[in-house]
């Protein structure tokens, strides 16, 4: 029972509000793209670990940062390097445009999720996503159906 109960405790402070709310309410905003979408990629790539580093990548790069956002993606940004990527402010704004770039490009759907994993096709991330946002709309006044092809969010 304690295990049980522990286990719920560290679910709820996992999903309940986090210090960087105020960062994807604005990327949010700035890019409408849906809040709990970006807290929920947050916490699929890091576990809202602004210092998180994988310097583990098959093609060399490295992901950095509340949204691992990968060193590929630093040739589009001047004057931002690696360092700057571990600022959750610079880091989930550049996280949230590139998302928007995704979903530009496959609307919002599963293919938008994976190409912000870097492969469209062949990827589970998508999946993974998805179960971070239900697990975080619990509770809150508008439902999530994701389908094959999009993911609709209702009143």
């Amino acid at each position: 029972m304690k295990i049980i109960a522990f286990f719920l405790l560290l679910v709820s402070l996992i999903y309940a509000k986090s210090d960087y709310d105020h960062l994807f309410m604005r990327e949010s905003v700035r890019f409408n793209i849906p809040f709990k979408l970006l807290k929920a990629i947050a916490i699929t790539e890091s576990n809202l670990n602004h210092t998180a580093i994988n310097m583990s990548n098959s093609n060399g790069t490295s992901d950095f940062g509340l949204m691992q956002v990968n060193s590929i993606h630093l040739n589009r940004y001047q004057n931002i390097n690696e360092t700057d990527l571990l600022n959750p402010s610079i880091n989930v704004y550049i996280g949230a445009e590139i998302l928007h770039r995704c979903i530009a490009k496959h609307k919002l759907n599963y293919k938008a999720l994976n190409c912000y994993n870097g492969r469209v096709k062949n990827n589970n991330y998508s999946k993974k996503v998805i179960q971070n946002l239900l697990k975080i709309n619990k509770g809150i006044d508008y439902d999530i159906i994701a389908t094959s092809n999009s993911l609709i969010f209702t009143k």
